[in-house]
């Protein structure tokens, strides 16, 4: 599995998340922070491990800001986030 850090914002992160839902394959999982009321953000983060030569990878590369990271980092901020926008299953 590979694992991504993403860099967007609301407008892209939505459509990622329709994208990314279309197109799930087993082991596919994406998990975006979500600010709480009243908090407005400007940049927002998402997190994905997707399948490898999948197309859920093609669509989170296709975007500009994705840092590649390893599954330590990706677990460690998965657990951190209280509120959230998640798409498949987490299986972390």
């Amino acid at each position: 599995m590979n694992h991504y850090r993403l860099q967007t914002n609301r407008a892209s992160l939505v459509k990622l998340l329709s994208k990314f839902r279309i197109s799930l394959s087993k082991g596919d999982y994406l998990v975006a922070p979500r600010p709480l009321p009243k908090q407005a953000a400007i940049h927002y983060i998402a997190y994905c491990r997707v399948v490898p030569g999948g197309i859920n990878e093609q669509v989170v590369t296709g975007y500009n800001k994705w840092h590649e990271i390893t599954e330590e980092t990706f677990s460690d901020q998965v657990e951190k986030i209280a509120y959230s926008w998640k798409v498949g299953g987490n299986g972390v």
